[in-house]
């Protein structure tokens, strides 16, 4: 059975340390692992231990990345918000995110893809002229005030989101 020269096994203190034949890793940091963890890259070799490397970071960057994952964020797909409904506090920002891919959007407080000033709703929006937001732009709101607001994008007939500020 040829042996493995590309990790070294070495005890100390009850955890296995990996030495490479080129460099005497430190023996008091991170290349010390419990036996069990040793154990594991032992089987595993290069060519698993490349494997397994590759598959975390794969799944690392499905967890994130996403606009939609931060809070209070509405991400606007070609015609549409990603969510339809959002709730904050008041004076709490919502981001209204724009991929670079997207579309352009005009938004605004309003109803039926007509702008509607209501009493209390952010100033910014809060208008007879929506906002325009371009692809790549991101649009952060404060809602001063609680009440139900819905936000709209006049260029897009049914695009809304309402939001909720407590």
């Amino acid at each position: 059975m040829r042996r493995n020269l590309w990790y070294t096994p070495i005890m100390m203190r009850n955890k296995i340390c990996l030495k490479s034949p080129v460099v005497l890793l430190k023996m008091r940091g991170k290349p010390c692992v419990s036996w069990q963890g040793a154990r594991l890259l032992w089987r595993l070799g290069r060519v698993g231990l490349l494997a397994l490397s590759v598959g975390l970071l794969f799944a690392l960057g499905a967890c994130g990345g996403g606009a939609d994952n931060a809070p209070n964020t509405v991400s606007m797909d070609q015609a549409e918000f990603h969510l339809s409904a959002l709730t904050v506090r008041a004076g709490e920002t919502v981001h209204f995110v724009n991929p670079a891919n997207g579309d352009p959007h005009a938004l605004c407080i309003g109803k039926e893809n007509q702008c509607a000033p209501q009493s209390g709703a952010p100033e910014q929006l809060n208008t007879t002229t929506p906002v325009a937001t371009n692809p790549g732009d991101t649009l952060d709101i404060v809602f001063p005030t609680a009440g139900t607001y819905i936000v709209i994008c006049t260029l897009h007939p049914g695009m809304q989101v309402t939001i909720t500020v407590q």
